[in-house]
């Protein structure tokens, strides 16, 4: 994601073109609010979580500049685990309550199960 979406295409064409590694580019491996920053500030492009970058997305301060066509499903996912000996403590319930809220907010905050269920186009077959 970039600031401005000719631009970072423009250059992603250009390091695609040049063969580039990325590694080689960077000099040393960024975090995600590095990458994240480094995009804000026109410097760079990120690939991110959508939960993560949805609002600076939506402010316009981020762009998709493959379209919201282009999002990937991730095949990862967070998992609530608590130990048996902790359920029944009243603060680790409220806890893992709270969590479930934030977690139902943000989706449906990200419309996340409506752009899973939007199937994606089929690129064009070659004559």
């Amino acid at each position: 994601m970039a600031r401005s979406a000719v631009g970072g295409l423009a250059e992603l064409r250009r390091l695609a073109a040049s063969h580039c590694e990325v590694a080689e580019l960077l000099g040393a491996r960024m975090g995600l609010t590095e990458q994240v920053q480094a995009a804000l500030a026109g410097q760079g492009v990120a690939l991110a979580r959508l939960a993560l970058v949805f609002e600076a997305l939506q402010r316009g301060e981020l762009i998709e500049p493959f379209g919201i066509q282009a999002r990937q499903v991730s095949p990862y996912a967070y998992w609530l685990a608590v130990l048996s000996s902790g359920k029944a403590r009243p603060e680790v319930q409220r806890f893992c309550t709270w969590v479930l809220e934030q977690a139902a907010l943000t989706r449906d905050a990200i419309q996340e199960d409506a752009l899973i269920s939007q199937p994606k186009p089929t690129p064009p077959l070659d004559p």
